[in-house]
């Protein structure tokens, strides 16, 4: 059964990738880079938020979180507002512009997602739902990893990084 697990593992690798090479250029088109995008999209859910804010959440450092929203600031997506009761903090909010962006990133997409899913009935929707949810559970549940996608995201780009590689995983 070993061989099995690997086989349907090396398939879901390959959907992920294939969705995030897809995606990656649906961003790329609309003006973001993928890795703004969850940036973005954060700020988005929690106007006036800080970096911190934004660091803690997606589990990487302050200092990446500066470089994009400076990145993001400089395309016109985000602003700093000064916080009036604490002067020192800086409150982040999306622009107009980042709404429009947000949108056409959606609409693209849920066209993405309108392609992978195209010829399945919904029956096998709701099948390979509860398939899901329940690795996902399993997983969860066993290793005691908790958080929304971006937070799991993040981690596990954090725990692949060479800085956190130990001998023995480079030899698996």
């Amino acid at each position: 059964m070993a061989k099995s697990y690997y086989l349907l593992n090396e398939k879901l690798l390959k959907l992920n990738a294939l969705r995030r090479i897809v995606s990656g250029r649906a961003a790329n088109e609309a003006g973001l880079h993928m890795g703004q995008l969850p940036v973005l999209e954060f700020i988005k859910r929690n106007r006036g938020c800080t970096q911190k804010d934004i660091a803690d959440a997606l589990q990487v450092t302050p200092a990446s979180i500066a470089l994009s929203t400076k990145r993001l600031q400089r395309a016109g997506l985000v602003e700093k507002r000064v916080d009036e009761t604490n002067l020192r903090r800086n409150m982040l909010y999306v622009t107009p512009k980042a709404e429009e962006v947000s949108c056409v990133c959606r609409e693209k997409f849920d066209a993405i997602d309108a392609v992978m899913f195209r010829d399945l009935s919904e029956a096998e929707l709701d099948w390979f739902d509860t398939l899901m949810t329940r690795m996902i559970e399993n997983l969860t549940n066993e290793y005691h990893i908790e958080g929304d996608v971006h937070t799991v995201m993040a981690l596990a780009s954090r725990v692949h990084s060479p800085a956190h590689t130990t001998e023995e995983e480079a030899l698996c």
